[in-house]
């Protein structure tokens, strides 16, 4: 970690793939600080070792604080983004996730810490495989504060479930509770994803 985070810290314009396959806990970016910016960057093919934990696209790890999460193309992941351990003060926006075979998004905590003014605002949610998950999401003290503006595609037409939200299990009931009010579902009419082009087309929903 760095020494004086208040000076706070940018990652942008890269592009990351095929990394960490032998080993678990690992993502594209994986970072655990305060006062950081991720942008601009791409993504791709980060999986992890066997079925351990998994391999994300972006991991903001132990109390990641006052942070920002914006304009990045994540594909081909286990997870494409994992929110762990007393996040507090994180806003994603405006970002692209396609394709994690697992769960597209994960929040969770361990039964001591709690995430503070997560909000996931104005991304687009794509995945192909009807077995994965759209939200694991740790209980109760995990959810994020916002979440809404959102896209997301389900491709197959299967149910996009949400795992480990006791009476939370589907997009339906989480809409209930009254996340992503004004979030819509279907397909973000991407220019090329046969070829990974993520660009939108002009009368994409988002």
């Amino acid at each position: 970690e760095r020494q004086n985070q208040e000076e706070g810290m940018v990652i942008e314009y890269n592009e990351i793939h095929h990394v960490a396959a032998p080993i678990n806990d690992n993502a594209g970016i994986f970072i655990r600080d305060s006062d950081m910016i991720v942008r601009n960057n791409l993504i791709h093919d980060c999986y992890s070792y066997g079925e351990g934990t998994p391999g994300w696209g972006i991991y903001l790890g132990c109390k990641s604080r006052n942070s920002r999460v914006e304009n990045n193309v994540v594909y081909r992941t286990r997870e494409a983004v994992h929110i762990w351990y007393g996040n507090e003060n994180c806003t994603w926006i405006n970002n692209v996730f396609v394709d994690a075979n697992k769960t597209q998004i994960d929040y969770t905590n361990d039964k001591h810490t709690d995430h503070r003014n997560i909000r996931f605002l104005r991304n687009i949610v794509c995945w192909d495989d009807a077995e994965a998950a759209l939200f694991t999401i740790g209980e109760e003290h995990s959810k994020p504060e916002e979440s809404d503006y959102n896209v997301y595609y389900q491709a197959q037409g299967a149910a996009m479930r949400i795992q480990r939200l006791p009476g939370t299990e589907d997009y339906a009931a989480w809409r209930a509770r009254g996340f992503d009010a004004h979030s819509v579902v279907a397909d973000p009419l991407f220019v090329d994803p046969a070829r990974d082009d993520y660009a939108l087309k002009p009368d994409s929903p988002a």
